[in-house]
């Protein structure tokens, strides 16, 4: 019995760990030679390219490469309309004028006013702000305490009034300008958050700037509020499209919170420490960073700053602010209500979730099948018994209008996040060779669900026409769902992979297609996001492009390199060898052993992180 054949009737071992191939195990692995003496080696689930020119991560480049598609979108992106929003377009300028800290991010204009001299909006704008900030723009991230904020304001105020008056700390001063710079991106009116103007933008990065020119003027010891400032900055730069800035900042964060001791549970420490308000705060600031950490890890495709291991901190108390004071924390005196920071929690709870997953998928070390399929299979239940301990105000059993505007965003973003800790967990399987096919189906089914699910709630938050443009984490997860989407229909239409139950997929495919736009008129002058459009039409016209084809399929290369050599018992007298089959597909020639060889080139279980950075990275190597 050949070996290919033998293949696909016992299926693949799960033992085996995913490896590149060399040069030389490429031409063993698809040998010729061996068809001469009756023989025919089965395929890898990898294979290197023997055209160094031709790789991408060591992938294969030609037309049937999987990689392929990726190549055109950074071809595309190269070009000079792509790059007119992005610091440091050219990459070829020998005297660039940004900083490496913000290479490749979108190129904020300057506000036209100087930071000298500013003075705080009107009372009455900078309430609003102080509001919208609180009930908007932060669902989840709520590490700063609304009464303190609310006190600094005033005490800003009145700072400006009496300047001999030294009524705030710079860093102080500096949280509460990020806090009406990131609120003034958050328009709002009768019918709900919309797009930011131009004004917005303008009014807004001029507070940024206002805020950073304060924590320059930092000095002595670092506070909490230092870690404060910063995380809110952080968060505002990814709102703004510029995340290598964010990344670079989000580094010092880090270790000043270290240097805290904020992701320690406090046992001993200043008096200061133990005060209710003190203790919360820094509880939900490390929280907070940790979740952040994690999502950017993710998007950026770099190993996280914050490791689990390292940290023993306390989660957050589900105390409202307005419940919480500095002399006996919450107030027993209130009726017992829907608590506005228990979504931070269940946020940081599933985010610990992702940041497992991210470690199995990311790890350096080569997984088996079987231990692959084992480890989501573990996290799926700790999924599962995240979505179970959802309060009924957030698991969805309301209807959003009967809520609040703050449980509503709260809903969305814990929606998400659900549904992207279960992509990420999953998506391995849509790519892995096993012989474990039930497990894998059902992990198969679980991902393209929530892939279809994120869709779902995008569209049926109104993103397409409201405020998709500073929504960073839905951007991201939305790209996560597309991508998943698209691969899962290109494999498919391969034959790769089964029908999932309750998925019509020309159903999925519009939908795909109508968030998809959504997604490209959003975020039209977004530089990071133009990467994600490009990425997703790339692999939208792949789909496409499948889909026009006959639904027939080989039934392996190997039958057709048997037509090309004569039959494998009997030698051809010109059998073609590894080079004149690259050759041929390089060229693009339409005929059986292309199109055999492009089927029987699988996706490459990596492609996830290479979809994953994309956006984000520096891909000159595949020029």
């Amino acid at each position: 019995m050949p070996a290919a054949q033998a293949e696909r009737e016992s299926g693949p071992s799960d033992e085996t760990p995913d490896a590149s191939l060399s040069h030389e195990e490429y031409n063993n692995s698809y040998s010729l030679a061996a068809h001469s003496n009756g023989e025919s080696h089965s395929r890898t689930s990898r294979a290197a390219s023997p055209d160094g020119g031709s790789l991408f991560a060591g992938q294969y480049l030609g037309p049937a490469s999987p990689y392929n598609f990726l190549r055109r979108a950074w071809q595309r992106f190269e070009r000079d309309d792509f790059k007119a929003d992005f610091v440091g377009a050219a990459s070829e300028d020998l005297n660039p004028t940004e900083s490496i800290f913000s290479y490749g991010d979108r190129n904020v204009p300057k506000p036209d006013r100087r930071v000298e001299g500013f003075r705080l909006p009107d009372r009455s704008s900078t309430a609003l702000l102080t509001s919208q900030y609180f009930d908007l723009a932060m669902p989840t991230y709520r590490f700063l305490h609304a009464g303190t904020v609310r006190r600094w304001l005033e005490d800003y105020h009145r700072q400006e009034s009496s300047p001999d008056q030294a009524l705030l700390l710079p860093v102080q001063q500096a949280i509460v300008c990020m806090v009406l710079a990131t609120a003034r991106l958050f328009h709002a009116d009768s019918n709900g958050v919309m797009r930011p103007d131009q004004q917005s933008w303008e009014d807004s990065e001029r507070l940024f700037e206002v805020a950073q020119a304060k924590l320059r003027a930092e000095r002595g010891k670092a506070r909490l509020e230092s870690v404060q400032a910063r995380l809110v900055s952080c968060l505002h730069l990814l709102h703004t499209h510029r995340p290598n800035e964010a990344w670079y900042k989000f580094g010092t964060t880090v270790q000043l919170c270290m240097a805290l001791g904020i992701h320690r549970a406090a046992t001993l420490g200043p008096p200061a420490h133990h005060d209710p308000v003190n203790r919360e705060c820094r509880r939900r600031t490390f929280w907070a960073a940790s979740t952040l950490d994690t999502y950017l890890s993710a998007m950026l495709g770099r190993p996280p700053m914050i490791h689990l291991d390292d940290i023993d901190q306390r989660l957050p108390e589900a105390i409202d602010d307005e419940d919480l004071s500095s002399s006996d924390g919450a107030t027993p005196e209130r009726p017992v209500r829907d608590s506005v920071i228990k979504a931070a929690i269940l946020h940081a709870q599933i985010e610990r979730i992702v940041k497992k997953a991210s470690r199995e998928q990311y790890s350096a070390q080569r997984k088996t099948s079987r231990e692959k399929l084992e480890a989501a299979t573990s996290l799926n239940a700790e999924t599962a018994a995240w979505r179970a301990s959802l309060p009924v105000v957030l698991s969805g059993a309301i209807h959003p209008s009967s809520l609040i505007p703050t449980f509503r965003r709260q809903i969305t973003v814990l929606q998400l996040a659900h549904a992207h800790a279960l992509m990420l967990i999953n998506r391995p399987s849509l790519l892995l060779d096993t012989g474990q096919v039930d497990l894998k189906e059902a992990q198969v089914d679980a991902c393209i669900s929530a892939a279809k699910s994120t869709l779902d709630t995008i569209l049926a938050a109104g993103l397409g026409t409201h405020i998709f443009q500073v929504f960073w984490y839905t951007q991201f997860v939305g790209f996560n769902a597309l991508s998943i989407v698209y691969v899962w229909l290109m494999q498919r239409k391969q034959g790769r992979l089964p029908e999932t139950q309750g998925i019509e997929e020309d159903e999925l495919l519009q939908l795909a297609e109508s968030v998809q736009k959504d997604l490209i008129e959003a975020s039209r002058t977004n530089a990071p996001s133009l990467r994600y459009s490009i990425v997703l039409e790339e692999l939208h016209q792949e789909v496409q492009r499948m889909n026009s084809k006959p639904p027939q399929r080989l039934s392996h290369l190997s039958t057709i390199l048997e037509t090309h050599s004569g039959g494998p018992s009997q030698p051809s007298p010109n059998p073609m060898g590894v080079e004149e089959i690259v050759e041929s597909v390089e060229a693009g020639a339409e005929d059986p052993l292309m199109e055999a060889l492009a089927r029987d080139f699988p996706l490459d279980p990596d492609l996830w992180l290479a979809l994953d950075s994309f956006p984000f990275s520096d891909l000159g190597q595949i020029e």
